[in-house]
């Protein structure tokens, strides 16, 4: 969930949403994702293995809520986005290299963890497939319509418990449709290594494919 998320997160881009390039560009103070989901952008963030007070620019950082228990209520600037769409850096203006140059990004961004383990989660779903890995993110997903189709590994569960794993399968869908019908989300948030996260989270469906 963590991958699909961080491939995601362009959809709050204020550089994106003025090109007209983010699907949610006419979608502000709408109902996008399902109630159980809010989103935070926290450069500042004490648990994460990098912080940062202020951006590449010099801007001030801040906690920052995108999505308000499924609103849609903010999205994410540098200075010239900022400028472009009459508004205010949001101290989101990093550089993804020593040599490049400034771009609007994330930085410690995660859904906000639910109250349910990973156990209770596989008995929420009872019978499922769960997704442990991801392959082919860049190839396999369309961002202007979040569709994605993408190569995966995980196990079934039956009866509330894991039962085989399976490899070489697909999983497909729609990210914001999916974001819409979740059946409960996860505790199990962990920052190691990440600068986007997510917990697991259960859906009411996805698409699998294969053997």
């Amino acid at each position: 969930m963590t991958s699909l998320f961080a491939a995601f997160t362009g959809l709050f881009n204020g550089e994106l949403m003025y090109k007209g390039i983010s699907p949610l560009k006419d979608k502000f103070n709408e109902q996008i994702f399902s109630e159980q989901i809010t989103i935070i952008d926290n450069p500042k963030n004490m648990d994460c293995l990098s912080i940062a007070n202020f951006d590449d620019e010099g801007c001030p950082t801040s906690s920052k809520t995108l999505v308000d228990h499924g609103k849609y209520v903010m999205m994410l600037h540098d200075t010239r986005s900022a400028n472009r769409m009459h508004t205010n850096s949001t101290g989101n203006g990093f550089k993804s290299g020593y040599a490049s140059s400034v771009s609007v990004q994330p930085m410690n961004c995660y859904i906000v963890p639910g109250n349910d383990s990973f156990e209770d989660l596989c008995t929420k779903i009872k019978d499922g497939f769960v997704v442990q890995n991801l392959a082919g993110l860049h190839a396999g997903l369309d961002f202007v319509s979040t569709n994605f189709s993408l190569q995966c590994s995980g196990f079934w569960v039956k009866d509330g418990k894991r039962d085989k794993n399976v490899t070489l399968v697909t999983v497909a869908n729609n990210f914001l449709n999916m974001m819409k019908h979740v059946i409960s989300v996860g505790n199990d948030l962990d920052w190691s290594y990440h600068q986007v996260i997510s917990p697991s989270i259960a859906f009411e469906e996805c698409t699998i494919s294969g053997e």
